[in-house]
């Protein structure tokens, strides 16, 4: 990870990938661009691309299948019983649904 200095890149004020890992790149300018916070502003920071990994372990795996459970168990309650989850979040910032499933990943 690199904070950029490069002016035209600056200017055009990039986020995201610019070209593809593997292919020549002779203005050393490919890669991923993300705006991070400083004390002084936003710095540009140029990240290398990078290949994301999914190992599918039991753990991982149950813990999808516990989600997508309480996901589930959302979708098929009542109005009413999603109107008291979004009645208790006025003051918070979260939804009623992010509420629900927090308890019900906790109790699970």
């Amino acid at each position: 990870m690199s904070v950029v200095t490069n002016p035209e890149i600056l200017a055009l004020g990039l986020v995201g990938k610019l070209g593809k890992s593997g292919i020549e790149d002779p203005l050393d300018i490919f890669g991923i661009y993300r705006r991070r916070p400083t004390q002084k502003g936003i710095t540009l920071v140029k990240c290398e691309f990078y290949s994301p990994t999914n190992p599918q372990t039991e753990a991982q795996q149950s813990w999808r299948g516990i989600f997508s459970d309480g996901v589930l168990a959302w979708q098929g309650l009542s109005e009413a019983a999603k109107n008291e989850y979004r009645e208790r979040v006025k003051d918070l910032d979260l939804s009623g649904f992010n509420l629900y499933l927090r308890e019900y990943l906790f109790a699970h």
